[in-house]
């Protein structure tokens, strides 16, 4: 058995981490410390070394822990010959050799280490170098008068001296003499961004398996290029650079590699011959990881709605705020299917809790009301909800609502976007493949920008922005072929991973409202609680009645559907529905609108016919849907505070009269005896003690208390 010699300062990995420092060796064992805090000593026999050898795991590092080698490694990027190319390898040597050959002579006495003294000696040095490299270039060949000798002229003499000083420095390890190491690399000019995403755009235009030549693609880019830059000039748009022919071909070869190849072969030739039997986690269910991430669009829009934009005076077009907004996604790693995307002002947790609410339902309905042709109905149960450190998805409302969903969040360490590379390559193709379209971009950099206008040129409002996302991501980028799904349509790939392994089934609209709805506190009365004009109910909210003096209630609504509320009852929340059941599914918005119309109607009444209600619900059918669905995506959706306003000043002191049961005697509608209540005489006159005991005494009673002081309009 082979007894082999180590040092201290040798390092070796066994099997797996941590690593092991060799401590000492006698005739039968080695020792080894373990690597770390709580460092122990292991030993080996020389045969189990021997085995551990013959595995693919074993590492060995020779003088890993050398003071001058610690000291280059962490300089140089190279740490052996083989990471140089074979011109700088070569002078690596050859530099080592003249240094050795310094040394020799320094050793000697024959030479000091001045440039003088080096200088003096060059001819000798010269001689000998020329001995050396005989030797080293015509190993096993007789030499003659005709044979080709290899001679290299020595460098200049400061160079002598500053390398050999520096091979000193490091311990005479060759690497501290490979060239260039300590030089940035050095970056060739480029053109702007628009130019490379235009040409890029042409040759995948051009391209095709006919047309497969990259010179003659080269040369039909560079005449388009030439045509558009005549219609831009037309229009005063800044012309864009026309790279060389050569430039365009080394484009076209550092393209994508499967990308080239499917254009040029086919998807499925690509496909088979870039398919990857392994790499990077296996993701095998939809929704079992879900990346959230957000980013300031680069693109100026007008902060408002222009649907009257032609009809304003020009000093206040001209004043209209502009600016760039931010986009908030959602993105199934496994599918890379987008499941939520918003507009959003500025990031903050109510956007990041309004995007978590798009991802667990079905959002076709949406994407119709936005004009896409294609349905949207990719969601499920949450999985593992990966995101970045931002304020919004670091806040207590996003992570509360993240586990009351079922979900489980994940934080990816920072500073490594290549972690979060499905949802960062989503901005990125916003960026490359939407944004070269529209007007008033605000490109990457003031140079790339130009004197190009954004803010002029800006033509889009928050709800066109939105629109134009959602048919994107809807229409295009769910049926385009996807590299990272080998060529394979996001969609397509959702319907593969469905039918063959399922999705989790979504969260229940009580759970949805419970975790991700707007809380606030209202007052239990006989009728239930009343919230936006209506009130509402449940088994539960009658048996606490009895039970609990306690009346006011925490609740949570849900403004895309005020069909029912979430009551906190202990500790579980409880779903109490509207007294009509006609409200599930109404949005908020929608709501809103027309009841302001009917109030404005009926102002002299505190409570309104049910009858109007029926009419308000039609109308919102047949009027604000689609608009309210538009608006659930962009920057004016309903905040919690507006909620909270609204339900303060829009809907307090206003409710529906309840509709009368079956069987009761229908009155015919008249003034006359009709009871009026008002504001100066409820004040003037409080029940008494008894009679509030009297009021609570049956807990649902619908009618109204005749103790009241009330006119009628006969009396007048």
């Amino acid at each position: 058995m082979l007894k082999q010699r180590f040092t201290t300062n040798d390092r070796a990995l066994i099997g797996r981490p941590p690593h092991y420092r060799f401590l000492g060796q006698d005739a039968t064992t080695t020792s080894w410390l373990r690597e770390g805090e709580n460092g122990q000593v292991e030993h080996f026999t020389y045969e189990q070394l021997a085995e551990f050898q013959k595995s693919s795991l074993w590492r060995y590092e020779r003088d890993y822990y050398d003071l001058n080698q610690t000291k280059l490694a962490s300089s140089m990027p190279a740490l052996t010959l083989d990471h140089l190319s074979d011109n700088a390898r070569k002078k690596t040597i050859w530099y080592f050799i003249i240094c050795m050959a310094v040394k020799a002579m320094y050793d000697a006495g024959e030479i000091s280490l001045t440039d003088a003294s080096i200088t003096m000696a060059k001819a000798a040095l010269q001689e000998k170098m020329n001995e050396i490299e005989a030797q080293r270039h015509n190993i096993g060949i007789d030499i003659k008068g005709f044979t080709d000798m290899y001679v290299r002229k020595l460098p200049c003499t400061k160079t002598i001296r500053t390398k050999f000083a520096t091979l000193r420095r490091f311990g005479y390890n060759l690497l501290s003499l490979a060239p260039g190491w300590y030089r940035a690399t050095k970056v060739g000019n480029k053109f702007d961004e628009e130019t490379e995403a235009v040409v890029m755009k042409l040759v995948r235009e051009i391209a095709s398996r006919e047309m497969d030549n990259k010179a003659e693609i080269s040369r039909q880019v560079i005449d388009r290029l030439v045509e558009l830059n005549e219609e831009r000039a037309d229009e005063g748009i800044v012309a864009l650079g026309v790279p060389s022919q050569r430039t365009i071909e080394r484009r076209i070869s550092a393209m994508n590699q499967a990308e080239l190849y499917a254009i040029f072969h086919g998807a499925d030739a690509a496909r088979k011959e870039f398919a990857l039997s392994a790499g990077g986690r296996l993701r095998q269910f939809a929704m079992d990881e879900i990346m959230f991430d957000e980013c300031e669009v680069d693109l100026f829009t007008y902060f408002t709605n222009l649907g009257i934009y032609d009809h304003l005076p020009k000093h206040i077009r001209e004043n209209l705020p502009r600016g760039r907004r931010w986009i908030c996604a959602a993105i199934d790693t496994r599918t890379r299917v987008i499941l939520g995307i918003r507009v959003a002002a500025k990031p903050c947790a109510e956007e990041a809790v309004k995007l978590l609410r798009m991802v667990v339902r079905d959002k076709t309905d949406i994407a119709k009301a936005m004009g896409a042709e294609s349905p949207w109905p990719f969601h499920g149960g949450l999985g593992m909800v990966a995101c970045d450190t931002g304020s919004a998805f670091v806040s207590d409302e996003f992570i509360s609502a993240v586990t009351a969903l079922g979900g489980t969040m994940f934080f990816p360490p920072v500073k490594i976007p290549e972690l979060r590379a499905e949802i960062e390559r989503v901005f990125g193709t916003i960026n490359s493949r939407l944004l070269t379209r529209i007007f008033g971009r605000a490109f990457y950099n003031p140079k790339a920008r130009g004197d190009y206008d954004s803010e002029g040129r800006a033509v889009l409002d928050d709800d066109e922005l939105a629109r134009i996302l959602t048919i994107f991501f809807v229409d295009f980028y769910h049926h385009n072929q996807h590299t990272g799904l080998d060529f394979k349509t996001p969609a397509n790939s959702w319907s593969e991973v469905e039918g063959k392994y399922f999705v989790n089934a979504p969260p229940d609209r009580h759970t949805v409202r419970s975790a991700v709805g707007i809380e606030m506190q209202r007052r239990l009365t006989k009728r239930g609680i009343d919230v936006f004009g209506n009130y509402y109910t449940c088994p539960e909210l009658h048996a606490f009645w009895h039970a609990s003096s306690k009346r006011e209630m925490r609740i949570r609504v849900d403004p895309h559907d005020i069909g029912a509320i979430s009551v906190l009852i202990g500790e579980n929340w409880v779903t109490a529905d509207a007294l009509d059941c006609d409200l599930d599914g109404v949005h908020m918005s929608s709501w809103v609108t027309e009841f302001r119309a009917i109030k404005a109607h009926n102002k002299a009444e505190s409570e309104l016919s049910s009858d109007l209600r029926d009419r308000a619900l039609k109308n919102i059918d047949a009027i604000c849907h689609k608009a309210a669905l538009r608006a659930g995506i962009g920057p004016h959706d309903l905040t919690k505070e507006q909620v909270l306003k609204l339900q303060k000043d829009l809907f307090h002191g206003t409710t529906f009269k309840p509709r009368p049961e079956i069987g009761a005697p229908v009155e015919e509608p008249g003034l006359m005896g009709t009871r009026f209540e008002t504001a100066t005489a409820l004040e003037g006159s409080k029940p008494s003690r008894e009679q509030i005991a009297d009021d609570e005494t049956d807990p649902f009673e619908t009618s109204q208390p005749i103790t009241k002081p009330t006119w009628n309009l006969e009396d007048k």
